[in-house]
Protein backbone atom coordinates (compact mmCIF):
# COMPACT_ATOMS: atom_id res chain seq x y z
CA UNK A 1 0.00 0.00 0.00
CA UNK A 2 2.87 2.36 0.83
CA UNK A 3 4.55 1.58 -2.51
CA UNK A 4 1.34 2.43 -4.35
CA UNK A 5 1.02 5.73 -2.47
CA UNK A 6 4.63 6.69 -3.31
CA UNK A 7 4.00 5.78 -6.93
CA UNK A 8 0.92 8.00 -7.03
CA UNK A 9 2.86 10.89 -5.50
CA UNK A 10 5.59 10.44 -8.10
CA UNK A 11 3.11 10.50 -10.99
CA UNK A 12 1.37 13.55 -9.55
CA UNK A 13 4.71 15.33 -9.09
CA UNK A 14 5.79 14.62 -12.67
CA UNK A 15 2.42 15.78 -13.97
CA UNK A 16 2.67 19.00 -11.95
CA UNK A 17 6.19 19.59 -13.26
CA UNK A 18 5.03 19.08 -16.84
CA UNK A 19 2.22 21.57 -16.24
CA UNK A 20 4.72 24.17 -15.00
CA UNK A 21 3.38 24.01 -11.43
CA UNK A 22 6.81 23.98 -9.81
CA UNK A 23 5.71 24.59 -6.22
CA UNK A 24 3.24 21.69 -6.30
CA UNK A 25 5.79 19.50 -8.06
CA UNK A 26 8.45 20.34 -5.45
CA UNK A 27 6.15 19.43 -2.57
CA UNK A 28 5.02 16.16 -4.13
CA UNK A 29 8.49 15.02 -5.25
CA UNK A 30 10.02 15.94 -1.89
CA UNK A 31 7.53 13.60 -0.25
CA UNK A 32 8.61 10.86 -2.67
CA UNK A 33 12.34 11.15 -1.90
CA UNK A 34 11.60 11.34 1.82
CA UNK A 35 9.81 8.00 1.54
CA UNK A 36 12.16 6.46 -1.02
CA UNK A 37 15.66 7.94 -1.07
CA UNK A 38 16.69 5.65 -3.90
CA UNK A 39 14.07 6.82 -6.40
CA UNK A 40 16.23 8.21 -9.21
CA UNK A 41 13.25 9.42 -11.21
CA UNK A 42 11.95 11.51 -8.31
CA UNK A 43 15.40 13.10 -7.79
CA UNK A 44 15.60 13.88 -11.50
CA UNK A 45 12.26 15.67 -11.67
CA UNK A 46 12.84 17.34 -8.32
CA UNK A 47 15.97 18.85 -9.85
CA UNK A 48 13.72 20.69 -12.26
CA UNK A 49 11.40 21.95 -9.52
CA UNK A 50 13.84 23.36 -6.94
CA UNK A 51 14.79 27.04 -7.02
CA UNK A 52 18.56 27.23 -6.61
CA UNK A 53 21.43 25.91 -8.68
CA UNK A 54 22.95 24.29 -5.60
CA UNK A 55 19.77 22.34 -4.91
CA UNK A 56 19.56 21.34 -8.56
CA UNK A 57 23.15 20.10 -8.46
CA UNK A 58 22.47 18.00 -5.36
CA UNK A 59 19.40 16.41 -6.94
CA UNK A 60 21.19 15.59 -10.18
CA UNK A 61 24.25 14.19 -8.45
CA UNK A 62 21.93 11.95 -6.46
CA UNK A 63 20.40 10.73 -9.72
CA UNK A 64 23.82 9.91 -11.13
CA UNK A 65 24.84 8.13 -7.93
CA UNK A 66 21.80 5.91 -8.33
CA UNK A 67 21.84 5.70 -12.12
CA UNK A 68 25.26 6.65 -13.51
CA UNK A 69 24.16 6.28 -17.13
CA UNK A 70 21.18 8.61 -16.95
CA UNK A 71 21.63 10.93 -19.94
CA UNK A 72 18.98 13.40 -18.80
CA UNK A 73 20.78 13.92 -15.47
CA UNK A 74 24.15 14.21 -17.23
CA UNK A 75 22.84 16.98 -19.47
CA UNK A 76 21.17 18.69 -16.53
CA UNK A 77 24.29 18.59 -14.35
CA UNK A 78 26.40 19.97 -17.19
CA UNK A 79 23.92 22.81 -17.59
CA UNK A 80 23.88 23.56 -13.86
CA UNK A 81 27.66 23.63 -13.54
CA UNK A 82 27.96 25.84 -16.59
CA UNK A 83 25.51 28.25 -15.01
CA UNK A 84 27.41 28.17 -11.72
CA UNK A 85 30.57 29.49 -13.36
CA UNK A 86 31.69 27.29 -16.16
CA UNK A 87 33.07 24.51 -13.97
CA UNK A 88 34.46 21.58 -15.90
CA UNK A 89 32.06 18.70 -15.93
CA UNK A 90 33.05 15.85 -13.65
CA UNK A 91 30.39 13.21 -13.64
CA UNK A 92 29.96 9.53 -14.21
CA UNK A 93 29.30 10.07 -17.93
CA UNK A 94 33.02 10.85 -18.34
CA UNK A 95 34.02 7.55 -16.76
CA UNK A 96 34.74 4.57 -18.97
CA UNK A 97 31.97 2.04 -19.27
CA UNK A 98 31.81 -0.28 -16.30
CA UNK A 99 33.74 1.99 -13.92
CA UNK A 100 33.16 0.99 -10.30
CA UNK A 101 30.77 3.01 -8.22
CA UNK A 102 33.51 4.12 -5.87
CA UNK A 103 35.04 6.24 -8.69
CA UNK A 104 31.85 8.20 -9.28
CA UNK A 105 31.40 11.76 -8.01
CA UNK A 106 29.59 11.43 -4.66
CA UNK A 107 26.39 13.31 -3.94
CA UNK A 108 26.67 16.22 -1.55
CA UNK A 109 23.79 14.68 0.37
CA UNK A 110 23.91 10.88 0.44
CA UNK A 111 20.61 9.31 -0.52
CA UNK A 112 21.15 6.20 1.60
CA UNK A 113 23.89 4.20 3.32
CA UNK A 114 24.33 2.44 -0.02
CA UNK A 115 24.72 5.70 -1.97
CA UNK A 116 27.99 4.56 -3.52
CA UNK A 117 26.35 1.54 -5.10
CA UNK A 118 24.83 1.68 -8.56
CA UNK A 119 21.09 1.38 -7.92
CA UNK A 120 19.13 1.36 -11.13
CA UNK A 121 15.47 2.35 -10.98
CA UNK A 122 12.91 0.06 -12.61
CA UNK A 123 12.03 0.73 -16.27
CA UNK A 124 8.48 1.75 -15.38
CA UNK A 125 9.85 4.60 -13.25
CA UNK A 126 12.62 5.83 -15.57
CA UNK A 127 10.81 5.66 -18.88
CA UNK A 128 9.50 9.22 -18.70
CA UNK A 129 12.86 10.62 -17.64
CA UNK A 130 14.99 8.64 -20.09
CA UNK A 131 13.02 9.97 -23.03
CA UNK A 132 13.08 13.60 -21.87
CA UNK A 133 15.35 16.51 -22.67
CA UNK A 134 16.14 17.81 -19.22
CA UNK A 135 16.14 21.55 -18.49
CA UNK A 136 16.74 21.98 -14.72
CA UNK A 137 15.84 25.66 -14.52
CA UNK A 138 12.22 24.95 -15.35
CA UNK A 139 10.32 22.00 -16.73
CA UNK A 140 8.48 23.31 -19.73
CA UNK A 141 5.09 22.09 -20.88
CA UNK A 142 2.92 23.03 -23.79
CA UNK A 143 -0.16 21.47 -22.25
CA UNK A 144 -1.43 22.68 -18.92
CA UNK A 145 -4.03 19.90 -18.87
CA UNK A 146 -1.38 17.15 -19.10
CA UNK A 147 -1.79 16.36 -15.43
CA UNK A 148 -3.99 13.42 -14.41
CA UNK A 149 -4.49 14.79 -10.89
CA UNK A 150 -6.17 18.00 -11.98
CA UNK A 151 -9.81 17.94 -10.94
CA UNK A 152 -11.82 16.51 -13.87
CA UNK A 153 -14.47 19.16 -13.21
CA UNK A 154 -12.69 22.45 -12.49
CA UNK A 155 -9.04 21.63 -13.40
CA UNK A 156 -7.69 22.64 -9.97
CA UNK A 157 -4.66 20.71 -8.71
CA UNK A 158 -5.60 17.90 -6.32
CA UNK A 159 -3.67 15.29 -4.36
CA UNK A 160 -3.84 11.60 -5.31
CA UNK A 161 -5.51 10.70 -2.00
CA UNK A 162 -8.11 13.52 -2.06
CA UNK A 163 -11.68 12.26 -1.90
CA UNK A 164 -13.24 15.54 -3.02
CA UNK A 165 -12.01 18.61 -4.84
CA UNK A 166 -11.67 21.42 -2.32
CA UNK A 167 -12.38 24.00 -5.02
CA UNK A 168 -15.63 22.71 -6.53
CA UNK A 169 -16.67 20.03 -4.02
CA UNK A 170 -17.03 17.28 -6.63
CA UNK A 171 -16.22 13.68 -5.72
CA UNK A 172 -12.87 12.51 -7.09
CA UNK A 173 -13.55 8.81 -6.64
CA UNK A 174 -16.24 6.74 -8.29
CA UNK A 175 -17.55 3.19 -8.29
CA UNK A 176 -17.13 1.17 -11.47
CA UNK A 177 -18.21 -2.32 -12.34
CA UNK A 178 -15.39 -4.80 -12.11
CA UNK A 179 -16.41 -6.05 -15.52
CA UNK A 180 -17.54 -3.31 -17.88
CA UNK A 181 -19.36 -5.56 -20.34
CA UNK A 182 -21.47 -8.60 -19.41
CA UNK A 183 -19.50 -11.82 -19.50
CA UNK A 184 -20.40 -14.94 -21.45
CA UNK A 185 -21.05 -16.63 -18.10
CA UNK A 186 -23.82 -14.16 -17.40
CA UNK A 187 -25.22 -15.03 -20.81
CA UNK A 188 -25.24 -18.70 -19.83
CA UNK A 189 -27.03 -17.82 -16.58
CA UNK A 190 -29.69 -15.91 -18.49
CA UNK A 191 -30.18 -18.82 -20.89
CA UNK A 192 -30.45 -21.23 -17.95
CA UNK A 193 -32.93 -18.95 -16.21
CA UNK A 194 -34.92 -18.48 -19.40
CA UNK A 195 -35.17 -22.25 -19.73
CA UNK A 196 -36.56 -22.41 -16.17
CA UNK A 197 -39.23 -19.86 -17.10
CA UNK A 198 -40.22 -21.78 -20.22
CA UNK A 199 -40.35 -25.04 -18.25
CA UNK A 200 -42.70 -23.58 -15.63
CA UNK A 201 -44.94 -22.06 -18.29
CA UNK A 202 -45.08 -25.41 -20.07
CA UNK A 203 -46.03 -27.29 -16.89
CA UNK A 204 -48.73 -24.75 -16.01
CA UNK A 205 -50.07 -25.01 -19.55
CA UNK A 206 -50.31 -28.80 -19.17
CA UNK A 207 -52.30 -28.40 -15.93
CA UNK A 208 -54.64 -25.83 -17.45
CA UNK A 209 -55.06 -27.98 -20.56
CA UNK A 210 -55.98 -30.99 -18.47
CA UNK A 211 -58.54 -29.00 -16.45
CA UNK A 212 -60.00 -27.38 -19.59
CA UNK A 213 -60.35 -30.75 -21.34
CA UNK A 214 -62.31 -32.26 -18.44
CA UNK A 215 -64.44 -29.14 -17.93
CA UNK A 216 -65.24 -28.70 -21.61
CA UNK A 217 -63.51 -25.34 -22.01
CA UNK A 218 -62.01 -24.67 -25.45
CA UNK A 219 -59.35 -22.16 -24.31
CA UNK A 220 -57.24 -23.47 -21.38
CA UNK A 221 -55.94 -19.98 -20.57
CA UNK A 222 -59.54 -18.89 -20.06
CA UNK A 223 -59.25 -20.69 -16.73
CA UNK A 224 -56.52 -18.34 -15.48
CA UNK A 225 -58.95 -15.91 -13.74
CA UNK A 226 -60.44 -18.89 -11.93
CA UNK A 227 -57.06 -20.09 -10.62
CA UNK A 228 -55.95 -16.56 -9.75
CA UNK A 229 -59.11 -16.01 -7.71
CA UNK A 230 -60.40 -13.30 -10.04
CA UNK A 231 -64.00 -12.88 -11.17
CA UNK A 232 -64.74 -14.54 -14.50
CA UNK A 233 -67.54 -15.62 -16.84
CA UNK A 234 -67.27 -19.37 -16.30
CA UNK A 235 -70.42 -21.15 -15.11
CA UNK A 236 -70.20 -22.38 -11.53
CA UNK A 237 -70.50 -26.03 -12.56
CA UNK A 238 -67.65 -25.70 -15.08
CA UNK A 239 -65.45 -23.98 -12.50
CA UNK A 240 -66.20 -26.71 -9.97
CA UNK A 241 -65.21 -29.45 -12.45
CA UNK A 242 -61.97 -27.67 -13.38
CA UNK A 243 -60.98 -27.17 -9.74
CA UNK A 244 -61.84 -30.80 -9.03
CA UNK A 245 -59.36 -31.93 -11.70
CA UNK A 246 -56.59 -29.41 -10.99
CA UNK A 247 -56.85 -27.60 -7.62
CA UNK A 248 -55.63 -24.04 -7.24
CA UNK A 249 -52.76 -25.18 -5.04
CA UNK A 250 -51.27 -27.17 -7.95
CA UNK A 251 -51.20 -24.12 -10.22
CA UNK A 252 -49.85 -21.87 -7.50
CA UNK A 253 -47.14 -24.41 -6.71
CA UNK A 254 -45.81 -23.79 -10.21
CA UNK A 255 -46.93 -20.18 -10.52
CA UNK A 256 -44.93 -18.81 -7.59
CA UNK A 257 -41.63 -20.29 -8.84
CA UNK A 258 -42.48 -18.93 -12.29
CA UNK A 259 -42.82 -15.41 -10.93
CA UNK A 260 -39.58 -15.81 -8.98
CA UNK A 261 -37.77 -17.13 -12.07
CA UNK A 262 -39.01 -14.18 -14.15
CA UNK A 263 -37.98 -11.66 -11.48
CA UNK A 264 -34.55 -13.28 -11.17
CA UNK A 265 -34.13 -13.19 -14.95
CA UNK A 266 -34.82 -9.45 -14.94
CA UNK A 267 -32.46 -8.86 -12.02
CA UNK A 268 -29.67 -10.85 -13.67
CA UNK A 269 -30.13 -8.91 -16.88
CA UNK A 270 -29.90 -5.63 -14.92
CA UNK A 271 -26.79 -6.95 -13.12
CA UNK A 272 -28.09 -6.10 -9.66
CA UNK A 273 -25.71 -7.34 -6.93
CA UNK A 274 -28.62 -8.94 -5.06
CA UNK A 275 -29.30 -11.11 -8.11
CA UNK A 276 -25.90 -12.76 -7.67
CA UNK A 277 -26.81 -13.99 -4.20
CA UNK A 278 -30.33 -14.93 -5.32
CA UNK A 279 -28.92 -17.04 -8.14
CA UNK A 280 -26.52 -18.72 -5.72
CA UNK A 281 -29.43 -19.41 -3.36
CA UNK A 282 -31.40 -20.75 -6.32
CA UNK A 283 -28.66 -23.29 -6.98
CA UNK A 284 -28.68 -24.37 -3.34
CA UNK A 285 -32.49 -24.71 -3.24
CA UNK A 286 -32.42 -26.71 -6.48
CA UNK A 287 -29.88 -29.09 -4.96
CA UNK A 288 -31.90 -29.55 -1.74
CA UNK A 289 -35.12 -30.25 -3.67
CA UNK A 290 -33.30 -32.66 -5.94
CA UNK A 291 -31.96 -34.62 -2.97
CA UNK A 292 -35.44 -34.73 -1.43
CA UNK A 293 -36.87 -36.09 -4.69
CA UNK A 294 -34.43 -39.00 -4.62
CA UNK A 295 -36.58 -40.77 -2.00
CA UNK A 296 -39.61 -40.92 -4.33
CA UNK A 297 -38.81 -44.10 -6.21
CA UNK A 298 -36.99 -44.70 -9.46
CA UNK A 299 -38.56 -41.77 -11.28
CA UNK A 300 -37.68 -39.55 -8.34
CA UNK A 301 -34.09 -40.70 -8.52
CA UNK A 302 -33.90 -39.78 -12.20
CA UNK A 303 -35.33 -36.34 -11.42
CA UNK A 304 -32.93 -36.00 -8.51
CA UNK A 305 -29.95 -36.74 -10.74
CA UNK A 306 -31.04 -34.13 -13.25
CA UNK A 307 -31.69 -31.61 -10.45
CA UNK A 308 -28.28 -32.16 -8.86
CA UNK A 309 -26.60 -31.70 -12.24
CA UNK A 310 -28.55 -28.49 -12.83
CA UNK A 311 -27.63 -27.20 -9.36
CA UNK A 312 -23.93 -27.94 -9.99
CA UNK A 313 -24.03 -26.06 -13.29
CA UNK A 314 -25.79 -23.09 -11.66
CA UNK A 315 -23.28 -23.03 -8.80
CA UNK A 316 -20.32 -23.11 -11.21
CA UNK A 317 -21.78 -20.33 -13.35
CA UNK A 318 -22.41 -18.22 -10.25
CA UNK A 319 -18.76 -18.41 -9.23
CA UNK A 320 -17.60 -17.40 -12.71
CA UNK A 321 -19.80 -14.32 -13.06
CA UNK A 322 -19.06 -12.60 -9.75
CA UNK A 323 -17.30 -9.65 -11.43
CA UNK A 324 -20.45 -8.94 -13.48
CA UNK A 325 -22.32 -7.78 -10.38
CA UNK A 326 -19.86 -6.08 -8.08
CA UNK A 327 -18.01 -2.79 -8.16
CA UNK A 328 -14.58 -1.36 -7.50
CA UNK A 329 -13.63 2.16 -6.47
CA UNK A 330 -11.18 4.13 -8.57
CA UNK A 331 -9.74 7.65 -8.64
CA UNK A 332 -11.12 9.88 -11.38
CA UNK A 333 -8.15 11.02 -13.45
CA UNK A 334 -7.94 13.73 -16.08
CA UNK A 335 -7.26 11.41 -19.00
CA UNK A 336 -8.81 10.63 -22.35
CA UNK A 337 -11.26 7.75 -22.21
CA UNK A 338 -9.42 4.59 -23.18
CA UNK A 339 -12.47 3.31 -25.04
CA UNK A 340 -12.81 6.34 -27.32
CA UNK A 341 -12.47 5.45 -30.98
CA UNK A 342 -12.27 8.10 -33.67
CA UNK A 343 -12.97 11.80 -33.91
CA UNK A 344 -16.75 11.58 -33.61
CA UNK A 345 -16.43 9.46 -30.49
CA UNK A 346 -14.13 12.04 -28.87
CA UNK A 347 -16.59 14.76 -29.89
CA UNK A 348 -19.63 13.01 -28.42
CA UNK A 349 -17.78 12.25 -25.21
CA UNK A 350 -16.72 15.87 -24.96
CA UNK A 351 -20.35 16.96 -25.34
CA UNK A 352 -21.43 14.45 -22.68
CA UNK A 353 -18.80 15.60 -20.19
CA UNK A 354 -19.86 19.20 -20.82
CA UNK A 355 -23.49 18.33 -20.08
CA UNK A 356 -22.32 16.79 -16.80
CA UNK A 357 -20.24 19.93 -16.06
CA UNK A 358 -16.99 17.93 -16.03
CA UNK A 359 -15.36 20.83 -17.84
CA UNK A 360 -11.74 19.68 -17.71
CA UNK A 361 -12.69 16.27 -19.08
CA UNK A 362 -14.74 18.02 -21.76
CA UNK A 363 -11.72 20.14 -22.73
CA UNK A 364 -9.29 17.29 -23.30
CA UNK A 365 -11.80 15.30 -25.37
CA UNK A 366 -13.00 18.27 -27.39
CA UNK A 367 -9.44 19.34 -28.11
CA UNK A 368 -8.68 15.91 -29.48
CA UNK A 369 -11.89 16.02 -31.53
CA UNK A 370 -11.29 19.44 -33.09
CA UNK A 371 -7.72 18.45 -33.84
CA UNK A 372 -9.08 15.56 -35.91
CA UNK A 373 -12.12 17.46 -37.24
CA UNK A 374 -10.98 21.10 -37.48
CA UNK A 375 -13.90 21.97 -39.76
CA UNK A 376 -16.55 21.20 -37.10
CA UNK A 377 -17.77 24.55 -35.79
CA UNK A 378 -19.78 22.93 -33.01
CA UNK A 379 -16.60 21.36 -31.61
CA UNK A 380 -14.83 24.72 -31.38
CA UNK A 381 -17.89 26.34 -29.79
CA UNK A 382 -18.26 23.57 -27.20
CA UNK A 383 -14.55 23.85 -26.44
CA UNK A 384 -14.89 27.62 -25.96
CA UNK A 385 -17.79 27.08 -23.54
CA UNK A 386 -15.73 24.58 -21.53
CA UNK A 387 -12.81 27.01 -21.35
CA UNK A 388 -15.09 29.79 -20.10
CA UNK A 389 -16.35 27.56 -17.29
CA UNK A 390 -12.73 26.88 -16.34
CA UNK A 391 -12.09 30.66 -16.38
CA UNK A 392 -9.58 30.29 -19.20
CA UNK A 393 -10.93 33.22 -21.14
CA UNK A 394 -7.83 33.54 -23.34
CA UNK A 395 -8.22 29.98 -24.61
CA UNK A 396 -11.96 30.48 -25.00
CA UNK A 397 -11.30 33.49 -27.21
CA UNK A 398 -8.95 31.47 -29.40
CA UNK A 399 -11.56 28.73 -29.84
CA UNK A 400 -14.19 31.33 -30.73
CA UNK A 401 -11.90 32.87 -33.33
CA UNK A 402 -11.44 29.50 -34.97
CA UNK A 403 -15.21 29.00 -34.99
CA UNK A 404 -15.70 32.49 -36.48
CA UNK A 405 -13.23 31.71 -39.25
CA UNK A 406 -15.30 28.66 -40.17
CA UNK A 407 -18.75 30.25 -39.94
CA UNK A 408 -18.85 34.01 -39.17
CA UNK A 409 -22.67 34.02 -39.18
CA UNK A 410 -23.14 31.36 -36.54
CA UNK A 411 -25.37 32.92 -33.82
CA UNK A 412 -23.78 30.72 -31.15
CA UNK A 413 -20.58 32.73 -31.41
CA UNK A 414 -22.29 35.89 -30.15
CA UNK A 415 -24.08 33.99 -27.42
CA UNK A 416 -20.85 32.44 -26.11
CA UNK A 417 -19.05 35.79 -26.32
CA UNK A 418 -21.79 37.35 -24.18
CA UNK A 419 -21.56 34.42 -21.76
CA UNK A 420 -17.78 34.93 -21.59
CA UNK A 421 -18.15 38.62 -20.75
CA UNK A 422 -20.69 37.92 -18.01
CA UNK A 423 -18.63 35.15 -16.48
CA UNK A 424 -15.40 37.15 -16.57
CA UNK A 425 -17.14 40.14 -15.04
CA UNK A 426 -18.49 38.02 -12.18
CA UNK A 427 -15.03 36.53 -11.60
CA UNK A 428 -13.47 39.96 -11.31
CA UNK A 429 -16.10 41.25 -8.94
CA UNK A 430 -16.03 38.14 -6.73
Amino acid sequence: MREKSVRNLLLAGIAAAKAGQREAARQLLTQVVECDERNATAWLWLGGAVDTLDDQEVCLENVLTLDPGNEAAQKGLAWVRQKKGGQELSQPAAEPAGAPASQQAPAERPVSPAAEAILVAGPSETKAADNAEYAPAAVQSTDEFDNPYLCPYCAVQTEPEDRRCEACGQALWARFRRRKRPSSWLGFALVFQGFAIVLHVFLISLLLGSAASRAGVSNPFGLLPLYLGLPGSLPAETAQVALGVVPRSAVWTLGVPLLYAAALFAALNARWPLAYYAYLANAEVTFVLAVATAFMGRVGQIIAGAGCAAAAVMFFITLQMEDDFFFKEARLLLRLDSGARGALDFLSRGFRYARNEAWAMAVIHLRRAVGMLPERTDGHLALATAYVNLKRYDLAGQALERARALNPQDPEIGRIEAFTRRTESKSRSA
